[in-house]
């Protein structure tokens, strides 16, 4: 995954089609938005739709704005996001692969029930440079 620094606005506008096409494909809802009372948009969490979302399986995304780290609000929205997937979309298995230095996305999925597994070197780019990542699996309880 490459994420893109400065964000354009191009960039935008390739995310948004991409999430409508995304979608499409699954023939559903696959990215949400997470707003503030005010309905200011302060986050996202989504499905990427890996090839293994038809067996039950997917990995996940998410990120939330700085100000709003801290207060318990990502935790939140996973857990309730865990539970669409599971419950709703059917899915026995996500996957959160989280940037090795993110100490608090770590701290997030650890809260919500994710298990580590393994350190991936290189897993992606950030700012035109590889990153680690830690890759975290929450399961469905039987």
């Amino acid at each position: 995954m490459q994420i893109p620094s400065p964000y354009t606005m191009d960039d935008a506008r390739a995310f948004l089609e991409s999430v409508g096409e995304r979608s499409h494909k699954f023939g559903r809802l696959m990215d949400w938005a997470i707003r503030w009372d005010d309905e200011k948009l302060i986050g996202m969490i989504s499905f990427q739709g890996t090839p293994a979302f038809a067996r039950g399986k997917d990995e996940i995304g998410f990120w939330l704005a700085k100000p709003c780290w801290g207060q318990g609000i990502m935790t939140e929205t996973l857990l309730v996001f865990s539970r669409l997937a599971f419950d709703t979309y059917r899915l026995t298995e996500l996957e959160a692969g989280i940037f090795s230095s993110n100490i608090s996305s770590v701290r997030v999925v650890e809260k919500c029930g994710f298990k580590w597994m393994k350190k991936i070197p290189n897993a992606y780019l950030k700012n035109g440079e590889p990153v680690d990542a830690e890759l975290y699996v929450l399961r469905k309880n039987p």
